[in-house]
């Protein structure tokens, strides 16, 4: 596709650099608004497409524009037609989309922060084998995403990448995981089945605050920490069991658990966190 038939120029908001009068043969070319994902139409002329060999720019109707460069996809227009050989998806590429469903391609390694936050039609998602990072805010707001399948090969899951999901139901963390992050799954209210695997060595501050239907959860002997907030106001969570290998649980944990009884081994920072919030404990 090629630029329509009408002369206009394009401002980059963040630096200022412009592009003046192109038509349909004129292409933009390297470095033309290098690294910049923040462009508009400055006259409110309508949307139009332009591509080459090497770039793909889609003008959108909020008067962004989606540059697609090398294996980068960022502020993409709305399907699930991705470039050959791309390696990652922007920062809020899809943010607010109307999607349902979309396939991403097996070559991404990287889900850039927001990329998908607030589609809230999205129903489910898999992350494919070649993704190792998945960005903050990633899936934020995605609030009929009922169904996520992780791939074994997710090295980070960053901060509030699934956080108010409230139709997600259930999540198998995969083994590839050590850390997981601040509010990964805050505010998920239909979230009922965890499996966390015995790679993980801690969980972050608030990673799963305001799970008001999470019942149970099994904590691997990985675990060494519990971040603050970690489950606060989990209010059917009626049970947990923490290792002993736990050294540190941080404020207001599990603030707000009503119906919490905590198991663990006697002295350990389990029984004293107990003691301390006057939650009920069993030694085990």
């Amino acid at each position: 596709m090629f630029f329509k038939e009408y002369f206009f120029y394009i401002v980059c908001k963040q630096t200022g650099e412009r592009m003046n009068n192109f038509d349909k043969d004129m292409i933009p070319e390297e470095p033309s608004f290098d690294d910049c994902d923040l462009l508009y139409e400055d006259d409110g002329l309508l949307p139009c497409d332009a591509s080459d060999d090497s770039f793909i720019y889609k003008y959108l109707p909020n008067g962004c524009i989606a540059v697609i460069k090398g294996p980068v996809f960022s502020y993409a227009p709305v399907s699930d037609d991705f470039p050959d050989g791309v390696t990652t998806i922007g920062d809020r590429s899809f943010k607010g989309y109307d999607l349902m469903s979309i396939e991403i391609p097996d070559s991404v390694k990287v889900i850039g922060d927001g990329a998908f936050s607030e589609c809230k039609n999205l129903t489910a998602i898999e992350i494919p084998n070649g993704v190792t990072n998945i960005g903050n805010y990633a899936f934020y707001g995605c609030l009929k995403l009922s169904k996520i399948k992780l791939s074994g090969n997710i090295e980070h899951i960053g901060n509030n990448a699934f956080s108010y999901c409230t139709s997600l139901t259930s999540i198998k963390i995969p083994d590839s995981i050590t850390v997981m992050g601040d509010c990964i799954f805050r505010e998920c209210s239909s979230l009922v089945s965890v499996e966390i695997p015995d790679s993980v060595t801690s969980i972050g501050n608030g990673t799963f605050s305001g799970c008001t239907n999470l019942t149970s959860i099994t904590l691997p002997h990985s675990i060494s920490s519990i971040g603050n907030g970690a489950f606060y106001e989990c209010r059917k969570l009626k049970i947990i069991k923490i290792p002993e290998s736990v050294k540190r649980i941080g404020e207001h944990a599990f603030f707000g658990c009503y119906a919490l009884t905590i198991c663990g081994s006697k002295g350990s920072a389990a029984e004293k966190y107990a003691m301390k919030n006057n939650i009920k404990f069993i030694e085990e």
